[in-house]
């Protein structure tokens, strides 16, 4: 065995072990007791009983729930939370390996492993994510009418906007330029007054 075999072995063994020790602490985390104060909690529980206050449609959404059909409020946050990340995970996995990219990239801190090792997997930051990605998948299906596109894209940007605006921030320029793409008039104007238009 040369010994780049054995470096590629190493890796692989460090590379299970890290992913063993981040499975253990999301799962530790997930069992783990949250204070409702803490933020993770906290900002899914924003609702409009007070009136109209942004990000809170999902907030909202749980409180129904919780009053009508007496749910855990703090395990159902878990859950959501869990799923969207167990989602995004598989879209990343299944795309590095169409792409034949190296998997190792996904558990470093920058990304999943960082949601883990940093606790912000509560978040709403993951639901961003599962609703951006089906923007982009109805976008590059060709065989979807432009305007039926159009309507699904913004009742999903819509969504997500309700529970945390900063999706409007980082998000809708990009839902812009797909638009402007989308249209293929010519004459920049007419382009982009279309795409500000459907968004």
């Amino acid at each position: 065995m040369n010994k780049i075999n054995v470096k590629i072995q190493a890796l692989n063994v460090l590379f299970g072990l890290f992913a063993i020790l981040l499975l253990y602490r999301l799962f530790y985390d997930f069992f783990t007791p949250y204070d409702y104060g803490s933020h993770g909690i906290s900002s899914f529980l924003i609702n409009y009983h007070g009136g109209f206050v942004r990000r809170g449609l999902i907030g909202e959404i749980l409180f129904f729930f919780a009053e009508n059909f007496n749910i855990h409020v703090e395990w159902t946050i878990k859950i959501i939370c869990l799923l969207a990340f167990v989602l995004v995970s598989f879209f990343f996995v299944r795309q590095f390996l169409k792409k034949s990219y190296s998997l190792y990239i996904l558990p470093l801190c920058f990304f999943l492993g960082g949601a883990i090792l940093d606790g912000y997997w509560v978040r709403k930051d993951l639901l961003f994510f599962c609703f951006f990605i089906p923007v982009i998948w109805l976008y590059n299906k060709n065989n979807i009418p432009v305007f039926v596109k159009m309507l699904f894209i913004n009742i999903l940007a819509v969504f997500i906007i309700l529970n945390h605006e900063v999706f409007a921030f980082f998000a809708l320029p990009v839902l812009y330029l797909l638009f402007f793409n989308q249209f293929k008039i010519k004459g920049f104007l007419r382009s982009s007054v279309l795409s500000f238009l459907f968004l």
